[in-house]
């Protein structure tokens, strides 16, 4: 059978009418009729017959009815999907980015360069870097922006260095304060946690005071504004972070220099693999007008 000879008895179900049936197809009634005889020669069955209440479908041709139904159904799907699939191949870039990355710099730099590539879509997912190496790894995003150590299986550039700052509402006098005062946690990956336990174990002998944790850097930052304590992060030059009031950034350094503590930002995507125009695009791009001479 045909394509057609399942459109005919897709048709003939919904429309239990030979002359409607015909119009709907646009062809002829004898020429329905004439179809409809050799799909019931080839299969061998009777598809319908006539009753006084018009036009019914024997059990075979009810069974051949409903198939052609999900036949359709299937051949449209198929069409869907893989027009859906040969459009993104060739106009979309999937990108994972750490949760600060996405905040602070990603927009900026799908805004540059959509200026000039305004046919590339971007499907963006954010999260931490940790979870973007595994999206990467499963193939689930094209490239992704991480901080801190990166794996080995991957291709990487070196987007920047960001510097580490204490956050607090007023002047810092003295790193002295940082000991009674309370700290607003939130969770750091493994790479940038020992960081920031290595500073602090340079500069004091106690454990930091936590007095709140959150589940984002970015939540720290009211928290702060309010005076209910400090917090540590690292973050882009000249910034703007969002808040009521200003907050006063102490650059961390490194213990006895004028050397200040950073946490490497990547871009990081898969080896030996064929990538796309789109992608090499984009990724030259990256190469040639935000990676930052560190």
């Amino acid at each position: 059978m045909k394509d057609s000879d399942w459109e005919f008895l897709k048709q003939l179900y919904l429309t239990p009418n030979i002359t409607k049936a015909a119009s709907a197809l646009y062809i002829s009634q004898p020429a329905l009729t004439k179809r409809l005889k050799a799909i019931e020669d080839e299969m061998q069955v009777q598809i319908v017959y006539r009753s006084k209440s018009g036009l019914d479908f024997t059990t075979e041709g009810l069974y051949l009815a409903q198939q052609a139904l999900k036949y359709i159904d299937f051949i449209e799907e198929t069409r869907r999907q893989l027009c859906m699939l040969h459009s993104n191949h060739k106009t979309s870039i999937t990108i994972g980015a750490s949760l600060s990355y996405l905040k602070f710099r990603l927009p900026g730099i799908i805004a540059q360069y959509s200026a000039c590539h305004p046919d590339i879509r971007f499907d963006i997912i954010g999260g931490r870097s940790r979870t973007i190496h595994d999206m990467l790894d499963r193939g689930e995003i094209d490239i992704g922006f991480v901080r801190g150590r990166i794996h080995d299986n991957v291709e990487k550039i070196h987007i920047n260095n960001e510097k580490g700052y204490i956050l607090t509402n007023l002047p810092l006098k003295s790193l002295e304060e940082l000991s009674y005062t309370p700290r607003i946690d939130y969770p750091l990956n493994d790479y940038c946690r020992h960081l920031v336990d290595q500073w602090w174990s340079e500069h004091f002998d106690t454990p930091p005071l936590i007095g709140m944790t959150v589940e984002h850097m970015d939540q720290t930052f009211p928290m702060v504004t309010q005076g209910l304590g400090y917090s540590i992060a690292f973050l882009p030059d000249g910034c703007t972070l969002p808040t009521a009031s200003p907050l006063y950034q102490t650059t961390l350094t490194i213990a006895n220099t004028s050397t200040a503590l950073v946490r490497p930002t990547w871009l990081i995507y898969a080896q030996k693999q064929h990538h796309s125009e789109q992608l090499l695009s984009f990724l030259d791009f990256i190469q040639n007008h935000v990676v930052e001479c560190v």
